[in-house]
């Protein structure tokens, strides 16, 4: 074989001239640029990479099908591998709204944000679904959110979030799939809010080209509504899909997926955004090979040029800034900025500090870690940008009574799906550890194997760096996750001879990693800074003009709307400045208009109205679950209030979700599926003060997505009724029964309701199907056969109903019984049963556009829920609606 000696660029051109004659060998289905491989070990010999459906020995080909072992010099890799599928999904339109309920990406999102749940209709039972990438803007300054034409399937098609539950968020428009990108444009209404920031990522800062020299290893992630998070390495950026002899795609990204989770992408990914760790944006993710675990991505250069659009760098959530609050309280403070600074205010509730606060975004929270007041115990509180949790002392989860220990201030960030603490040890000897958090669990305090004071984090490049300071010089060294549990390296120089009396902070932007530290010497009180391009350091700068010196606190930095921002406490006071560098330049310095007795915090995450929520009201109590907590309010008292974990907490901090009633026998219970699908009960009647799991009984291995009581009437045992995520129907006798499948469904069903009285019918259960008819079934049996014929056909795209009922007085047809429903539109429907068909806003219009509603065993109450999280009651006798009765929803709760 020839010796290879040519650049990236030149093995490239040599591919790109043979893929055709390449694509006509059979069962050829990719060619790329790559290393090649080597009794399965990558080498660093760049080859021309040929994908075969399926890889036969030489034996079995005949001369002409044999692909040769070097083109033009270059040498060439076979390897087996498949077309790639694209990666919407296509449901039933019961699917797509059970779907909804699941994760944080299916859920409901006002503002929208990147990394969510968008939906189109195909017809009237069929969804197609996929990822809102990110936001892009035309040359005008329109805003637009970024998907894959295949999930949007047509031009100025109503585009909705989560599902058409809701109203729709924009129009599907400038639709591209060719060789090059599969890439559709939704177009935002005014109207409708968005914040530049990706789902449990971050906020977006622009775009970036991936180069020939990185197109190996180089670390992506992506956030996707059906596999969340996820993480892996690019293995070509100039991939030819081929199918049968025909080239379906030419120029794409290839990506491998991580140990760290089972799939990199899955069905319902397509439109997600590939991005690095610096937030910046490769590609647009449009299919998969689930076999193999590679993903293909389109490249946003590719996307941005066609579509004459940018990704937006500006529209980030509020710059939140955390810090010891000026004077003697020892508490944490906070402002915020968006257009102008807010208030500095102490956190509620009180959280103690003693230097400086760090606050690194995790799981769509800041998370706030520091020594304690008073202590050098480690404490943490986070933030979900709307309220503080209550603060705990962090211990390793299997060693609890082990508190972490740090006399400083530590260095946070997140780093392939961890958030990562490193921190002087509690002995101030200059040791340096290291712990993670990931998914509830905190792991052991290790040891870092070098000494240093004041340590900071940043992830640059797919490495972690830690950067410490020992007396007057600075260093750092990278970490590396992989399979086996990562790799520290050794130590390194920052510079030569760049020296500092205080613990460097460091941040990416633009492409280079930032150093910013106080001189060595105490009689220079600037600020200096260098960069680092991952291979050599720049020259040391000064930052501050002469006559503006800062003190020698910790300096911080953050990149926000496509700025640079350097923080730092002033040396002739306590007051708090900051500067901007953009394009090159250093703004002058400005006064964020308060004080700190260190240094200071920095993150950003968004604010969302109510994400979600479900009510489960009887005549006496209503309970709520808000984001996954639950609150109890009783009824018919003074001055009622909402009590969090009213009746109990949930076991095990499980959130809880889609709440339920049934009264009795034997008594009023309560009902609540766990994020995990279990279905969870509590003896309110009993006022017991836990929950039940696998009550009635063990349930079936369903996802289940709603639920139903039906009361039980003086001596009737009552029912309770179920939903999987494939709107199967399942039923149970209270206490003692075994769950079975309600036979002969007409439907799939997506919403149920139910009534222990109704005219005609002693216990019924309506169930809404995928169709939009409404089905009724008599209960506790549920023996017999489903009929549409109690109900007068409802009106179209219904999406939500719920029954009522009360007597009028004692005896024969004396009762009294509604139906309601809304629509896809947020309209609000009504019927009596037995007097006519469906009316628009019968009895009465409804305050505002409904999503869903919730009814009341009894009392002739309905309660509703609009868009933005508020909630209404609708009394039937006397057909009036009232705003937040009896009182406004709790706020979430962390």
């Amino acid at each position: 074989m020839a010796n290879i000696d040519h650049v990236e660029k030149d093995v490239r051109a040599i591919k790109k001239a043979n893929e055709e004659r390449l694509t006509k060998f059979p069962g050829v289905t990719g060619i790329y640029t790559g290393r090649k491989t080597v009794n399965g070990q990558k080498t660093e010999t760049l080859a021309i990479v040929v994908v075969v459906q399926e890889k036969k020995s030489l034996s079995q080909l005949s001369a002409d099908e044999v692909i040769p072992a070097e083109i033009d010099g270059v040498p060439t890799d076979v390897k087996q591998g498949n077309v790639p599928t694209e990666y919407a999904q296509q449901l039933s339109d019961a699917e797509v709204k059970l779907q909804s309920t699941g994760g944080p990406g299916n859920a409901f999102r006002r503002p929208l944000v990147g990394g969510i749940q968008v939906s189109v209709t195909i017809n009237t039972s069929t969804l197609s679904s996929g990822t809102l990438g990110c936001f892009v803007q035309d040359t005008q300054g329109n805003l637009y959110g970024l998907t894959c034409a295949h999930v949007v399937k047509t031009a100025n098609a109503p585009v909705f979030q989560p599902d058409p539950s809701f109203l729709p968020i924009g129009t599907s428009l400038n639709l591209i799939q060719n060789l090059s990108i599969d890439a559709a444009l939704i177009q935002i209404p005014s109207g409708i809010g968005i914040q530049n920031y990706v789902l449990r990522t971050g906020s977006v800062q622009g775009s970036y080209v991936i180069k020939a020299s990185e197109a190996v290893d180089y670390a992506v992630q992506k956030q996707g509504i059906t596999t969340g998070l996820t993480f892996g390495t690019v293995e070509s950026i100039d991939y030819t899909v081929v199918f049968q002899g025909q080239t379906l795609k030419t120029n794409q990204i290839l990506i491998q997926g991580s140990a760290r989770q089972p799939l990199f992408s899955h069905q319902g990914d397509s439109g997600s955004v590939i991005m690095n760790d610096q937030y910046q944006v490769l590609g647009v993710l449009w299919g998969g090979d689930d076999v193999l675990d590679q993903t293909w991505a389109c490249h946003i250069d590719d996307v941005c040029s066609s579509l004459n659009v940018s990704v937006v760098t500006n529209q980030c959530p509020p710059l939140y800034v955390v810090h010891n609050g000026y004077g003697p309280s020892g508490n944490c403070n906070q402002a915020s900025y968006l257009t102008q600074w807010s208030p500095d205010a102490q956190i509620t509730p009180a959280i103690g500090v003693e230097y400086s606060p760090s606050i690194a975004m995790f799981d769509d929270h800041l998370y706030n870690i520091r020594n304690g007041r008073g202590s050098y115990d480690v404490w943490c509180s986070k933030f979900d940008g709307n309220l503080w949790s209550v603060d705990t002392q962090l211990a390793p989860s299997e060693d609890a009574a082990n508190f972490y220990g740090t006399t400083g201030a530590p260095g946070l960030a997140t780093y392939c799906g961890e958030l990562n603490c490193v921190h002087d040890g509690k002995s101030a000897n200059g040791q340096v550890w290291w712990f993670k958090h990931t998914k509830g669990f905190w792991s052991a305090d290790t040891q870092l194997p070098f000494n240093a004071i004041s340590p900071s984090l940043v992830v640059y490049k797919g490495l972690l760096y830690c950067f410490t300071s020992t007396r007057l010089a600075m260093q750092y060294c990278t970490y590396q996750w992989n399979a086996g549990g990562g790799l520290w390296g050794s130590n390194n120089p920052v510079g030569t001879g760049y020296e500092t009396r205080v613990a460097p902070c460091v941040v990416t932007y633009n492409g280079l990693l930032y150093c910013f530290h106080l001189s060595g010497y105490t009689t220079d009180t600037n600020i200096y800074y260098c960069t680092f391009d991952g291979t050599k350091w720049s020259a040391d700068l000064p930052v501050l003009p002469p006559g503006y010196l800062a003190s020698s606190t910790r300096q911080t930095a953050v990149v926000w709307n496509g700025v640079l921002y350097l923080f730092y406490v002033d040396a002739n006071g306590s007051d708090v400045y900051y500067l901007t560098l953009q394009n090159g330049v250093w703004s002058p310095r400005t006064a964020a208009g308060f004080a700190s007795s260190d240094g200071v915090a920095l993150g950003s995450i968004p604010t969302y109205k109510h994400t979600y929520f479900e009510m489960a009201p009887n005549s006496r109590y209503l309970y709520a679950t808000v984001e996954g907590n639950i609150y109890g309010l009783m009824l018919g008292t003074s001055q009622p209030s909402w009590a969090l974990n009213n009746p109990a907490a949930p076991p095990n901090n499980k959130l809880l979700q889609n709440p339920f009633n049934i009264l009795g026998p034997p008594g009023p219970i309560l009902f609540a599926f766990s994020q995990y699908g279990e279905l969870m009960a509590n003896d309110i009647y009993h006022q017991s003060t836990s929950w039940v799991a696998n009550f009635p009984s063990t349930q079936p291995e369903i996802a289940f997505a709603f639920g139903c009581g039906v009361n039980g009437y003086f001596n009737i045992p009552a029912w309770i009724f179920a939903l999987d995520a494939l709107g199967i129907l399942y039923s149970a006798q209270i206490p003692s029964g075994a769950w079975s499948v309600v036979p002969d469904p007409p439907e799939k069903f997506y919403r149920l309701c139910a009534l222990d009285q109704a005219p005609g019918a002693d216990g019924t259960l309506f169930a809404l199907g995928a169709s939009g008819v409404i089905w009724t079934i008599g209960v506790p049996t549920a023996q017999g056969k489903w009929s549409n014929s109690m109900v007068p056909a409802p009106p179209p795209n219904v999406t939500s109903i719920a029954v009522t009922s009360w007597i009028i007085n004692y005896g024969p047809n004396t009762s009294q019984t509604n139906l309601y429903a809304v629509d896809q539109s947020g309209a609000f429907w009504g019927c009596q049963l037995g007097s006519g068909g469906w009316t628009k806003n019968w009895p009465v219009a409804a305050p505002a556009e409904l999503s869903k509603l919730f009814n009341v065993a009894g009392a002739g109450l309905t309660y509703a829920a609009d868009r933005d999280g508020n909630f209404y009651s609708l009394n039937s006798q006397t057909n009036v609606w009232q705003t937040n009765y009896p009182v406004p929803l709790p706020p979430p709760e962390l």
